[in-house]
């Protein structure tokens, strides 16, 4: 029992002190609050007294290694460990902030105690397989019944890797945590949900539908439905979450559900695993060909991940024009593919219904394909986030093992720069296409454990500029109520630099200049030489956007200052120091 007292205690204080240090290191980086330099630091002034952060050292994006936080008043100094201890020198603790704050500590000390169970098991089986890396230990399990990407992706532990909600899910219970969450290999049996044909609207990329795609892959799904839905043609499908039916749907849709417009198809349940993202779900035999991206009706970081209507459209229609695009530029198609959303489909209510955005987004998927079906034999997909996790195998970070394969963490550097940039920046530079390639939505492709390519997914965060696009494509349907077109160009480049260099290398490139000791000016300098590699095989105007990506401000999303301002659908950017300059201090008001 007292073993068991301290490792919770351990625990706790391991999550008190990441997400401290998270909220502090966004409070300076943001200016969120104002604050004064101090030589070793920064002081944040609140009346006689002042919230002191002891900094050792800042990095070349601006990114803080934090020694410890204080609270001072005259002769008196309290260290303060807690980050609630922190935002209530700020704020009232009924603030949305402060509960999500909250919130998320405790996800995390759930998540790491769920770590720690899983690698212990994992540690033992690679011992007995006579593997000494991860890379190793999914290409001796790889099978139809393991899929390595899922393995990956439930390895993630902290989540977002610069927001001090990293961990937030208003409205889940533990034991909801434990029975769904990737961090506890959760296994979220997917309702097949039957949906009267007046009341759902389905977009197609090419003219299979949910129901016909499900139906191929899971014929207990479709056996099932024929047998307890009557005139089964006048039915759609929409897979739904477990947590989402229980929660959600039998209470808010039960007007159709008494009347026979919405059927919950029973003894057919879909067999998933759960993803970073948690609502997106993999399918447990990895030989089927698509994913499932459902909505929950809870929280994650500053948003309820439902599902939007427009995000429904916009899925199937992008996927239809990324398939064309690729197949019609190879020098693109050699570095980069996207996760084509085959068919997505929303519940829509009758005309007059107050609330539909509500209706809409709550009952909604959208079917994603799987990029591990059509991988070769010693290929493995690793999404970015789960490089900055800790191996099972070794203890040590996977970057790090991956640097260890590459020879030294620059050769890795040069190598994982090589499999995401290229295509990320033509995309960019050529059709003025901004993919939000950051961590979690970039999937990449190794062989030996090295990385070759790059797979993106996720089509909701990316910024168009209408203009330049048209000059290759004409019109482009789009629903733009989820603000994707743009005219600005300088808002394209502030999606890349806030995603591909804030929220993806410049966090591995931090973790392995903390791990290993190598210097963070030659990781940046291997970058900066694919940036440049890669302007010269573009277009005049391609090469003057990367220009100004090499010379202007880094600008970095403001994640805290939305939240706090309530900010969370338009984008607020801060400006930060360019990694491919000397720039680099701690700036103060």
């Amino acid at each position: 029992m007292h073993n068991e007292t301290n490792r919770t205690t351990y625990i706790q204080n391991q999550a008190d002190r990441i997400i401290l240090h998270l909220l502090v290191q966004a409070m300076i980086r943001e200016e969120a609050y104002p604050y004064d330099l101090l030589p070793n630091g920064a002081a944040f002034p609140i009346g006689k007294a002042a919230l002191e952060v002891e900094i050792t050292h800042t990095y070349r994006l601006g990114q803080l290694d934090i020694a410890r936080v204080q609270y001072v008043e005259g002769e008196d100094v309290h260290e303060i460990t807690d980050p609630l201890q922190v935002l209530g020198l700020f704020l009232p603790t009924d603030d949305p902030f402060y509960i999500e704050v909250k919130n998320s500590v405790r996800n995390l000390a759930l998540a790491l105690t769920a770590s720690e169970e899983r690698n212990q098991k994992v540690e033992q089986e690679a011992e007995a397989l006579g593997v000494s890396d991860v890379f190793s230990y999914v290409l001796q399990k790889k099978s139809k019944a393991f899929s390595p990407l899922t393995f990956f992706e439930q390895l993630v532990i902290q989540g977002h890797t610069i927001h001090p909600c990293a961990r937030t899910r208003i409205g889940l219970s533990e034991k909801e945590a434990r029975q769904y969450a990737p961090e506890w290999g959760g296994t979220p049996a997917v309702i097949p949900v039957a949906v009267h044909k007046q009341l759902f609207r389905e977009t197609l990329m090419e003219g299979k539908t949910v129901k016909e795609i499900l139906f191929a892959e899971y014929p207990e799904v479709e056996k099932a439905f024929l047998s307890e839905i009557n005139h089964p043609d006048d039915y759609g499908l929409i897979p739904v979450h477990p947590w989402q039916w229980k929660h959600t749907i039998v209470k808010d849709y039960q007007a159709d559900i008494e009347a026979g417009r919405i059927k919950r198809v029973k003894g057919a349940d879909i067999a998933t695993a759960a993803l970073i993202s948690f609502r997106s779900l993999a399918p447990l035999n990895n030989q089927w060909k698509h994913h499932i991206k459902t909505a929950v009706n809870i929280q994650m970081t500053s948003a309820v991940r439902t599902v939007s209507a427009a995000s429904t459209y916009n899925g199937p229609m992008l996927s239809r024009f990324f398939k064309d695009l690729l197949e019609s530029d190879e020098a693109l198609r050699s570095h980069l593919s996207t996760m084509k959303e085959p068919a997505a489909i929303h519940y829509q209510p009758s005309t007059g219904v107050e609330d539909a955005h509500f209706f809409q987004k709550n009952l909604a998927a959208i079917v994603r394909e799987n990029p591990e079906y059509a991988l070769g034999d010693e290929e493995v997909a690793i999404p970015g986030a789960s490089l900055l996790a800790p191996s099972p195998v070794s203890g040590k970070t996977i970057a790090e093992e991956a640097s260890e394969r590459a020879g030294s963490p620059r050769a890795f550097i040069r190598r994982y720069a090589e499999a995401l940039l290229p295509g990320v920046l033509h995309l960019l530079g050529e059709y003025g296409i901004a993919m939000e390639a950051h961590l979690q939505n970039a999937v990449v492709v190794f062989k030996g454990g090295h990385p070759l390519r790059t797979i993106l997914r996720d089509h909701g965060g990316i910024r168009v500029l209408e203009k330049r696009l048209a000059e290759h494509f004409g019109d482009v349907p789009i629903d733009a109520s989820t603000n994707l077109l743009t005219d600005d160009t300088e808002e394209l480049l502030d999606i890349f630099t806030h995603s591909v260099l804030h929220n993806h290398l410049g966090e591995i490139i931090v973790q392995l200049a903390r791990k290993t000791g190598c210097a963070e000016d030659g990781l940046w300098a291997e970058v900066e030489m694919v940036v440049k590699e890669t302007a010269v095989r573009l277009s005049e105007e391609a090469r003057e956007d990367i220009q100004r990506i090499l010379h202007r401000p880094a600008r970095m999303k403001a994640l805290v200052q939305m939240r706090l301002k309530n900010e969370v659908t338009e984008n607020r950017y801060v400006d930060m120091p360019n990694p491919f300059t000397k720039e680099s201090e701690v700036r103060g008001r």
